[in-house]
């Protein structure tokens, strides 16, 4: 299930929508990885925090996705001047969930991404869109 209205964008490895407005995105990752989940959540957060300014942990769990163990993490973060990702607007303050499922040597990491000031009304369209993610949907 994608957000109806959203313009996406296919890569390699990696597909993202992105809310016309540009105030809300989606991303799904896949990486080849012999990781688990653990790790590739902290390797994540390794990388957010060379590319973003002011970075909150707001959570961090084990959940279950459709049977398959995988790990969540929510933060904050402020988009800086130079950052990696061109749908951001530099000084903003953003709330993001990321979810990271392995599965047998491919890993998937799922990201929502909103502005704070756009969370509350983005949260429960984004648990049913993390929830309804299938590989090879």
């Amino acid at each position: 299930m994608r957000p109806t209205g959203w313009r996406g964008a296919l890569g390699e490895a990696y597909t993202e929508w992105t809310r016309r407005d540009r105030s809300a995105h989606l991303g799904v990752e896949a990486l080849y990885s012999n990781l688990d989940p653990n790790q590739i959540m902290r390797d994540a957060e390794e990388t957010v925090r060379q590319n973003a300014e002011s970075v909150v942990n707001r959570s961090r769990r084990t959940v279950v996705h459709q049977g398959t163990k995988a790990v969540e993490w929510e933060f904050t973060w402020t988009a800086g001047a130079a950052g990696d990702t061109p749908w951001v607007t530099p000084g903003t303050r953003y709330r993001e969930v990321r979810r990271a499922v392995a599965i047998g040597d491919t890993a998937y990491i799922l990201s929502w991404t909103a502005t704070e000031a756009q969370w509350l009304r983005n949260r429960g369209l984004m648990r049913q869109v993390i929830s309804s993610f299938t590989v090879g949907a």
